[in-house]
């Protein structure tokens, strides 16, 4: 069922709004919390959103913008290896998004709970768990390296993916299901509950780490409503019904949703990286403002000088006059 004329527009808009968005957005964040330290929370908080910023950076660089590509044209432009290597690394590197933000989640949750034990956390803690995610995040990619799939261009949704085995699917699906989509969710959902109870019982940075928490939660939570009612159809998915298969290309592209989100929830939530964006990007003008300010100031010197002169020809003139009177009344006197 090949996309109409407007379906097609929307995709390819989706798909560049979200590629651009991410890849500007992360790039700041990467740059901010990197280079000049300006996201300032907890250190397990920074390090994961860090990480964060990469995985959505490399989503958008290898996955998003190639697919706005071929959609655009409608066809795969990038070559079979290209189309094989971006399966498996959206694979990939989905699975660290959702690790990571579970580990953002339970990381602010035990601090929360167990603060005494939160301060003997370390940065190489943080890199530890961020290590860890990395490496776990390789298992969905392991049964399709041991199980070769034909991964070919669905024009339907201009996407590489892989054909099924049934044979294998049959027992693999339902695991990585579990594994990587319900499981994940549970952890996001209970935490992210849990931490809406400590917003206001927190201030300062705690709450803004909190509050960033939360919204990125509740943004990943609403992109795979659809990837859920998919899961819930099972077996009984028609790909001939127009309803199923629109709620199955919803289902892939609303996660680009969270790349381009999160880049503008820090900008919302966290306080230093809005105030490092507004001085980054108002720099130029800073230094245009404070060229009219010195000759603004030069003008004021020069009205201020201008002003002095005629007060002190006026008082010149007033002595003059006065001295001129003075002896006018001598005369008369004498």
């Amino acid at each position: 069922m090949e996309a109409s004329g407007a379906e097609h527009v929307c995709v390819v808009t989706w798909c560049l709004l979200c590629g651009v968005i991410s890849v500007v957005g992360n790039t700041a964040v990467l740059l901010a919390a990197s280079l000049y330290r300006a996201i300032r929370l907890d250190k397990i908080a920074v390090i994961l959103i860090t990480n964060l910023a990469l995985a959505d950076l490399a989503m958008a660089l290898s996955v998003i913008l190639p697919t706005s590509g071929a959609a655009m044209y409608k066809k795969w432009l990038y070559g079979d290896v290209i189309c094989i290597v971006t399966n498996y690394i959206e694979s990939f590197l989905s699975t660290a998004s959702i690790l990571l933000l579970c580990a953002l989640n339970v990381t602010k949750l035990t601090s929360l709970l167990f603060p005494f034990r939160a301060r003997t956390r370390t940065k190489r803690t943080g890199y530890r768990i961020a290590g860890g995610i990395w490496t776990l995040s390789f298992i969905p990619i392991i049964p399709d390296l041991i199980f070769p799939r034909d991964i070919s261009f669905d024009s339907t949704v201009f996407r590489c993916d892989a054909a099924g085995l049934k044979h294998v699917d049959k027992w693999l699906d339902p695991i990585k299901s579990t594994l990587l989509v319900f499981v994940p969710l549970g952890i996001i959902s209970i935490s992210t509950i849990w931490l809406i109870f400590f917003v206001h019982k927190v201030r300062g940075l705690q709450k803004q780490s909190v509050i960033t928490s939360i919204l990125i939660s509740l943004v990943f939570m609403a992109s795979f409503v659809p990837f859920g009612i998919i899961l819930v159809l099972g077996e009984n998915f028609d790909i001939q019904n127009p309803y199923h298969m629109g709620c199955y290309k919803v289902a892939l592209f609303a996660p680009f949703l969270n790349f381009m989100a999160n880049p503008v929830i820090y900008l919302v939530s966290i306080t230093s990286f809005r105030e490092f964006l507004v001085k980054k990007v108002l720099k130029v003008k800073g230094w245009s403002n404070r060229d009219n300010l010195s000759m603004s100031r030069e003008l004021s010197m020069s009205r201020v000088s201008s002003q002095n002169v005629l007060s002190s020809l006026k008082r010149t003139n007033a002595l003059r006059q006065s001295s001129v009177i003075s002896t006018d009344v001598l005369k008369t006197d004498v």
